[in-house]
């Protein structure tokens, strides 16, 4: 879903173009978040980076509950509430994963100083 989702805002499908003219953000927000959702998916399938990309996909989905709700208005949360959903559990499965990731990084950091 986030692979074909990213697609549509790559291409310019009519309904993403509209619904982030509505956003008022412009194009490269709509290819921002085209590159989230598709460099997601794909870390979604790499084990080791599948819980990072699990919380770059799930506040994407909050960010697309809330601007549903507040800016269009239309009732179509439910989709991006779900898949933050599913992100956000994926998030609570692999977060052992999300420590060491993030421990590896800090450790990485230091020993560039």
């Amino acid at each position: 879903m986030f692979i074909q989702s990213g697609l549509e805002k790559f291409a310019g499908a009519e309904q993403s173009v509209q619904t982030f003219d509505e956003i008022g953000l412009g194009d490269w927000f709509r290819y921002t978040v085209g590159a989230i959702e598709m460099v997601g998916a794909i870390g979604l399938l790499v084990g080791r980076t599948a819980a990072a990309a699990a919380v770059a996909l799930a506040v994407t989905m909050a960010g697309a509950v809330i601007m549903q709700v507040t800016v269009i208005e239309d009732g179509s949360f439910i989709v991006p509430l779900i898949f933050g959903i599913m992100a956000g559990t994926i998030v609570w499965v692999r977060r052992r994963d999300l420590l060491t990731l993030a421990t590896e990084a800090r450790a990485h950091f230091a020993s560039a100083r």
